[in-house]
């Protein structure tokens, strides 16, 4: 009798990565844990912004916190929505990185680099929703 795996009835994402995928709940630990690190990093930042009011960095620690969420229910359930949440965080990270260097280089302002990180988030999901297979190329 085959096992029935506790995901199965979502929508699967195709997990290519080193770690054996496994007929659980997490279905590849080690990576699953891995987005662990993010959230403590993140916290931490997010922590010793807050005490300092840098508010830029606090969003620093936020989208890192979102990208070890993500990562996690991804490489833990290895669905489709997984992995959208997954790329999303790692999205509004490189999204925020740019909208801060343009604050940086060309001194806009938060309305604009607000414009900015949601328009660019917004781009690479679409294009990964659209256009599968092109989310590693995109990020």
């Amino acid at each position: 009798m085959l096992q029935d795996c506790p995901w199965d009835s979502f929508r699967q994402s195709k997990l290519e990565f080193c770690e054996e995928v496994l007929c659980a709940w997490i279905k590849q630990p080690g990576n699953t844990w891995s987005g662990v690190g993010f959230i403590l990093v993140g916290l931490w930042i997010w922590r010793r912004a807050r005490a300092s009011q840098h508010a830029s960095l606090r969003v620093v620690g936020v989208a890192s916190i979102l990208m070890g969420l993500g990562s996690a229910f991804y490489h833990a359930s290895g669905t489709w929505i997984g992995m959208l949440a997954d790329y999303t965080g790692m999205f509004m990270g490189s999204s925020l990185m740019v909208a801060l260097n343009l604050r940086r280089w060309l001194g806009w302002r938060c309305g604009a680099l607000l414009g900015v990180f949601l328009a660019l988030t917004t781009l690479f999901l679409a294009s990964t929703v659209l256009f599968p297979g092109t989310e590693r190329w995109v990020f």
